[in-house]
């Protein structure tokens, strides 16, 4: 499952540019940060990332984010121009949205026990193990014999 993120100069997909999105996925050996305001880049290669990161998102078996139904994809779809519907249909019919999970579950708005809650419900369910939630940027101590999937850890 890849795991996705972008960060924006705000929230008006028409004037706001994406300015990093990351990606994870432990399974196929993935760990990218994509700098798209790199100053030092030239035009092309600042496409070259956007390309690159669209692909992941292409070949992901599955996707995993947070309110990226409602604000990524359609984020992605605007600044990056994407016009095939069909490929933005295929990324959110793969889409395990983390914010959506905790709406219907909680039918409110997601506070992080929410989020920690369903998240621990659900990774039970597709996977039968018990499960630690660890925070984003955090990682596993040296040795640790396990894996991660969804922002879980899997131990």
């Amino acid at each position: 499952m890849l795991s996705f993120d972008i960060e924006t100069e705000g929230l008006n997909s028409s004037i706001h540019r994406i300015t990093v999105a990351s990606i994870f996925d432990p399974c196929r050996n993935i760990e990218i940060t994509y700098n798209f305001l790199d100053t030092s880049s030239s035009g092309e290669e600042i496409e070259d990332r956007k390309r690159e990161f669209l692909r992941h998102l292409d070949e992901a078996p599955a996707l995993c984010c947070f309110n990226g139904v409602k604000f990524d994809i359609p984020f992605i779809v605007a600044r990056f121009n994407v016009q095939d519907k069909m490929r933005v249909h295929r990324w959110i019919s793969k889409l395990f949205d983390l914010f959506e999970v905790c709406r219907l579950a909680f039918d409110s708005s997601c506070s992080l026990q929410s989020i920690l809650e369903v998240v621990y419900c659900v990774c039970v369910c597709v996977c039968g193990l018990p499960l630690n939630f660890f925070g984003a940027g955090q990682r596993l101590p040296a040795g640790e014999d396990c894996f991660w999937t969804a922002g879980c850890k899997v131990g």
